[in-house]
């Protein structure tokens, strides 16, 4: 039964400007720092995306850090300064044991969320085209949330082989 186990970050990162500087030709200014001024990890990992607490978006990321500058990036071009873009906003971040597993998690998360959804009668998270139901694997599947994990998540989730999620 493939074990995935989700260590959650102990920090809540929220969207700060910062000066802005090229890379490979793209003007960055988006920072996720928690409440102790660290960056969000450039590692591979989940992420949820938070709106006053309400839950619009996961996903996940071989280089998260990155994947927000380049989000950023699209701010300005827009015209906006990211700060002001995704003032309500906050990010949580977690690894995935295994690594490999990224992909099987996130397709777990973004279900369990929008299932999360339809049961308070609510439709918060956006990324829907990832939301339909899925079979765990044929030796069944675990999924451990550790770490600081977001209290609308179990600490364990358990399916049979074959079980749809």
């Amino acid at each position: 039964m493939p074990v995935i186990t989700l260590t959650w970050n102990a920090g809540i990162f929220t969207p700060q400007d910062a000066t802005p500087y090229v890379n490979h030709g793209h003007i960055y200014a988006l920072q996720l720092r928690d409440g102790n001024n660290n960056l969000i990890s450039n590692g591979p990992g989940l992420y949820i995306i938070e709106d006053n607490a309400n839950v619009i978006y996961a996903s996940q990321s071989a280089s998260t850090r990155n994947r927000f500058n380049n989000r950023g990036d699209t701010l300005r071009e827009f015209g906006l300064q990211p700060t002001v873009a995704l003032a309500n906003h906050s990010v949580r971040y977690a690894t995935t044991n295994p690594v490999g597993a990224r992909e099987l998690a996130e397709t777990w998360l973004i279900r369990i969320l929008y299932l999360r959804d339809q049961a308070l009668a609510q439709q918060f998270l956006q990324n829907v085209e990832k939301t339909g139901s899925f079979n765990a694997p044929g030796d069944g599947l675990t999924i451990n949330n550790v770490g600081t994990r977001p209290a609308y998540l179990n600490a364990q989730y358990v399916y049979n082989a074959g079980a749809q999620i």
